[in-house]
């Protein structure tokens, strides 16, 4: 990694000093790191990107939820998908079933109405295997 601009910018001095974490805190070190913030939005565009619901799609609200979690369903022609938001601390169960498709802390798997929970800031993204 270049000391001089942190990778950033070799042919330019950048405009506000680099901190000393660049070594620690860059780009390769993000793309390494299969849960760092890097990857996340990749696989976040990418999901988007393959499913016409996620961009295309109508988008409603979802009522009857916890506090603190927001949801809505995306819908294209016969694809659906259900989006969840944690935000909260704290763990919240949802009545919820379906097939976990992305989650922002990268757990997988199927999710069923005995024990889906949303963690802690967490985002969720189900197919549902019923309306809602």
């Amino acid at each position: 990694i270049n000391q001089k601009c942190a990778h950033f910018s070799p042919q330019v001095k950048p405009w506000l000093p680099v901190t000393q974490s660049y070594k620690t805190k860059n780009v390769e070190t993000e793309k390494n790191d299969q849960n760092s913030p890097y990857n996340l939005h990749k696989n976040l565009i990418h999901l988007r990107k393959n499913h016409k619901a996620l961009h295309k799609g109508g988008c409603t609200l979802i009522d009857g939820l916890p506090q603190k979690i927001l949801g809505y369903a995306r819908s294209y022609k016969n694809e659906k998908f259900a989006v969840f938001l944690n935000f909260s601390g704290k763990e919240i169960p949802l009545d919820i079933s379906g097939a976990l498709i992305f989650s922002t802390n990268g757990r997988k798997g199927v999710a069923n109405t005995t024990n889906l929970v949303i963690g802690p800031w967490e985002g969720l993204t189900i197919k549902p295997k019923a309306e809602i």
